[in-house]
């Protein structure tokens, strides 16, 4: 049975794309990671291995006092824009799943708005998009939609937009890339390739079959896409309300991800590549098995650390607006570590697979929505560990990826 579109109010945020940081798997839902319902059948790979009992999580009872500011009590009401700085304005829209709202953010101008991130493509998400036009934007055009990267509640109206005020989107090359085969069900949207992959890192039948009847698929939230784009580079400044806005390439959480950062004003426009409260997913993927989305998200905090202002407010796409981006990067790269060494010590010598950790690592009734999330971010750490030496890949005799201490 296919998702159906549920929208909720935009100020329920929940969980899904991303997952806690930092302490126990049941301080809260994940946001990007998936494990089984309760009373489910475990994967096959965890049953196998049933007398490797992991040890209790390391992290467990450790998560260190946040010094993050939130300027915002209160997210916006449904179909409300609220100024966060002049001239700068935050929207949040609805998901149909556990992460339930999306942040855009609009820049008012002389001539019109720059958009920065479209929303999820679904009646919901468009209905507030025309209250806020036609109630608090004063009817001046969209001049400028950037999209910080492919991922659907970010992309997925960026086809409508283009059909309503005639601009193309904004965005890196490798994102409008991905988005436009993902619309195909292509690339990082192909199911069934998805599933044999799983499948082969250790993820039980019954949990593939989760996966497969409950994905999103791309074009559910991303109906169409734009006939073209205007790329953006790493470096390249916007000038936006006589303002310059460096673009500024994260990696790790999509393959070209754009922030948008303004040192004269303090301002980050984050996407998803720095959120509070929650870690952005890092995926392994299908389509590039050997990839090292963990060591390309831990670069991306060390170049984006000197080059930006400590009392930087970060608007990111998920929770709420945040002061303290150099104490966040700490955090999140603490959380890394953690579940590092938690992997480690739960590779005994029978190896371990991707499968085998989502119990470990992540929380309980998870969506088969975030089962894939799950699967992708496992092999991510498990990849991370294998350059870095501590971890070798090989492919057991019944043709299941597993990884082994070296």
């Amino acid at each position: 049975m296919k998702p159906t579109y549920k929208p909720v109010a935009a100020h329920q945020h929940g969980n899904c794309a991303c997952h806690p940081v930092i302490g126990s798997k049941k301080e809260a839902a994940p946001l990007a990671a998936d494990a089984p319902a309760a009373g489910a059948a475990k994967p096959a790979a965890a049953a196998a291995t049933a007398s490797q009992k992991a040890p209790a999580s390391p992290s467990a009872g450790m998560k260190p006092p946040t010094k993050l500011e939130y300027p915002f009590k209160e997210y916006p009401e449904s179909g409300k824009i609220v100024e966060v700085a002049e001239g700068i304005f935050w929207l949040s829209t609805p998901l149909p799943f556990r992460l339930r709202a999306i942040n855009a953010y609009l820049i008012e101008e002389k001539e019109g708005w720059t958009i920065v991130d479209c929303g999820y493509g679904a009646e919901g998400a468009r209905t507030e998009w025309e209250q806020v036009w036609q109630n608090q934007m004063k009817d001046k055009p969209v001049t400028r939609v950037v999209v910080t990267h492919f991922h659907p509640d970010h992309f997925g109206n960026a086809g409508w937009m283009q059909e309503k005020w005639g601009v193309r989107p904004s965005m890196s090359e490798t994102e409008w890339a991905f988005g436009n085969l993902a619309a195909q069900n292509l690339n990082t949207d192909a199911i069934e390739p998805r599933c044999v992959f799983y499948a082969k890192n250790g993820l039980s039948k019954p949990f593939v079959d989760q996966f497969r009847n409950e994905v999103f698929r791309y074009p559910h939230g991303c109906p169409t896409v734009p006939d073209s784009f205007n790329c953006l580079k790493d470096g390249e400044v916007l000038s936006i309300n006589n303002s310059n806005w460096r673009v500024m390439i994260g990696r790790g959480h999509s393959p070209e991800h754009v922030c948008l950062y303004n040192n004269d004003l303090g301002i980050m426009m984050a996407g998803d590549q720095v959120l509070p409260e929650i870690s952005p997913n890092v995926s392994v993927w299908h389509i590039e098995p050997n990839a090292n989305p963990l060591g390309d998200f831990l670069d991306t905090m060390d170049r984006f650390r000197p080059a930006m202002r400590k009392d930087t407010l970060v608007l990111p796409s998920h929770r709420r607006p945040f002061r303290g981006v150099h104490d966040r990067f700490d955090e999140l790269e603490h959380h890394h570590h953690l579940r590092l060494a938690e992997i480690m010590a739960a590779t005994g010598p029978a190896g371990i697979t991707a499968g085998d950790l989502l119990p470990m690592i992540f929380p309980p009734n998870l969506d088969g929505h975030q089962l894939g999330f799950a699967m992708n971010e496992a092999l991510a750490h498990l990849n991370y560990l294998m350059y870095e030496g501590k971890l070798v890949r090989r492919t057991d005799a019944g043709g299941i990826i597993r990884f082994h201490r070296t």
